[in-house]
């Protein structure tokens, strides 16, 4: 047999090793094809709708967590709920635009009253002002002896650390500026 009919040969039998394999394997081929686009979908699903949100100024916020979740697509705000938002106004703390993760205590409607360092909401009391957070942002504590009811589309926002720079200091949270629920994951 010369050179040229083995190669041939070779060629040959390859040819049908390789249709064989696609033949016995097929099945398996397209339901790897079908996990593969189907892993695809849930992770642009995923990607769209959650968000890892890392909070840098913890310390500051306290909430108590540093890493949070945020799910886009669930942007309910009630009581208790942990809510992340874009900064707006808050400077020197935060920048605007920066994502900010706070606990909601005042909704549309409630009375809001700031009197001798201490906040209640509808005259329960939920926290008090920091004097030392006062001093860092160089504010006197006379400034925030005021009473007020929270607007249609606003929130009252608050950590759970009396030093938490949040709505005691600056007001209102706005619907605009929620991005979403956000849950702490760590």
């Amino acid at each position: 047999m010369s050179l040229k009919m083995k190669v041939a040969d070779a060629r040959s039998r390859m040819r049908k090793t390789v249709v064989m394999y696609f033949k016995n394997n097929a099945r398996w081929l397209v339901l790897f094809s079908y996990a593969m686009v189907v892993t695809g979908i849930v992770s642009i699903y995923i990607a769209q709708r959650y968000t890892i949100f890392i909070d840098q100024q913890w310390v500051v916020t306290s909430t108590g967590h540093k890493i949070y979740i945020t799910d886009s697509w669930d942007k309910n705000v009630s009581y208790g709920n942990l809510v992340a938002f874009r900064a707006k106004g808050l400077e020197p703390l935060f920048e605007n635009g920066f994502p900010v993760a706070k606990y909601v205590v005042g909704m549309p409607g409630d009375k809001i009253k700031v009197e001798n360092g201490n906040v209640y909401v509808n005259g329960k009391h939920v926290g008090v002002i920091s004097e030392s957070l006062l001093k860092k942002i160089g504010k006197d504590p006379k400034e925030y002896e005021k009473q007020y009811v929270v607007k249609e589309g606003a929130y009252f926002c608050m950590g759970s650390n009396p030093r938490s720079y949040d709505s005691r200091y600056w007001g209102m949270v706005y619907e605009q500026q929620v991005i979403a629920r956000a849950y702490a994951i760590y």
